[in-house]
């Protein structure tokens, strides 16, 4: 029965998503819009276009059209990953960010007694454990 159902979602994910394949230093930048007046940066082309109009330049939200709105799936970079595999795709950016500086950035956080390593910081730990490597 899985492996069916397994089947009919890849099918209907070729068949009606598109699939997008994003770069590691895509994922990993913080700040993809930046200001040509101040060089403010922003996650999103929507904040830096409200910015704009402090600056009285012209700015334009984007509308969506409604002809054709495709749903949008995201597949990691890294090739042994199981979510490489687009019948395995993420249905968010966000979640694809997230489970890429997850799973495969660099882990920045790490334990002193035992030294194994994370992406994040852990939720209320004792804090003389964990530093900033």
């Amino acid at each position: 029965m899985w492996n069916f159902c397994n089947n009919i979602r890849s099918f209907l994910l070729f068949t009606y998503a598109e699939v997008i394949a994003p770069s590691p230093a895509t994922l990993l930048a913080t700040n993809r819009f930046v200001c040509e007046i101040c060089n403010k940066g922003f996650q999103r082309d929507q904040n830096l276009q409200l910015h704009r109009r402090g600056h009285n330049l012209l700015w334009k939200l984007k509308q969506r059209d409604d002809r054709e709105i495709r749903k949008r799936v995201y597949v990691c970079p890294e090739k042994t990953c199981i979510h490489h595999d687009p019948s395995r795709a993420l249905g968010d950016l966000t979640g694809i960010k997230k489970h890429f500086s997850g799973k495969h950035d660099e882990k920045k956080w790490k334990c002193e007694r035992c030294s194994k390593k994370y992406a994040v910081q852990p939720v209320d730990p004792p804090i003389r454990l964990f530093i900033l490597i």
